[in-house]
């Protein structure tokens, strides 16, 4: 356990900076980066420090929301804007974004600048009725994969601890089959868990799977042999 990052509450940029620095730092020591905690923008720094260990990575962003604002509140690196500005970097040659419904973080124009960059969608509809082989089955054997888990892609009747509550959320073990999944047949070089809110929990439900979760994916990268 590495501790709490610094944080500005005044200064993002510098905040940014810090993430991407202690990341950066994390991975030259062949370690996986699990970051917990923060908005959706928490993501960026991170994807963008990955860059230092190779120029080929898949993302599997797992959300209730695709994340492709151009800007949100004036700004660019924030909140809602996470998938757009991974795609906008060199390294991050594949995006496979499942969990979406709902009302969403993005515009018709946001979602089909996803579809023209090439993102493979699978919304949570189809995972419920199709399960998830079809998005592993997407997952090149052996690549390196940045998975980014916003904690409101599961249903709020197991995560209410998050801000973006939409009902018809994934379940944990559908999330727990994709991690386990791609651990099997891919490296998975970092991950992230994100958008909780403890101050929402109800009778620590949400704090209970969110923990579970984690704990559960880090004894999974304990065992992953990079391949």
């Amino acid at each position: 356990d590495c501790g709490d990052i610094p944080w500005d509450d005044n200064d993002f940029k510098k905040n940014r900076t810090i993430i991407k620095n202690f990341i950066s730092q994390v991975i030259k020591n062949g370690v996986v980066p699990v970051v917990v905690g923060g908005d959706d923008s928490i993501p960026i720094p991170m994807i963008d420090a990955m860059e230092s260990i190779g120029d080929d990575f898949t993302i599997l962003q797992i959300d209730a929301h695709i994340d492709w604002r151009e800007t949100h509140m004036g700004e660019r690196y924030g909140l809602s804007s996470t998938m757009r500005r991974a795609s906008e970097m060199k390294h991050i040659k594949k995006i496979i974004q499942v969990g979406a419904r709902g009302i969403g973080s993005a515009h018709p124009d946001d979602y089909k600048d996803a579809e023209n960059w090439g993102v493979k969608f699978f919304n949570a509809e189809k995972v419920h009725l199709f399960g998830t082989n079809e998005i592993l089955n997407n997952i090149v054997d052996k690549s390196n994969v940045i998975i980014c888990i916003d904690i409101d892609s599961m249903d709020p009747s197991i995560t209410p601890n998050t801000i973006g509550r939409v009902p018809g959320g994934l379940t944990y073990f559908q999330v727990l089959s994709l991690i386990k999944g791609v651990a099997s047949k891919a490296n998975i070089r970092s991950i992230d868990f994100v958008e909780i809110m403890p101050e929402v929990d109800i009778d620590g439900i949400g704090s209970l799977t969110v923990s579970r979760l984690i704990a559960t994916t880090m004894g999974i990268l304990a065992r992953q042999k990079i391949k």
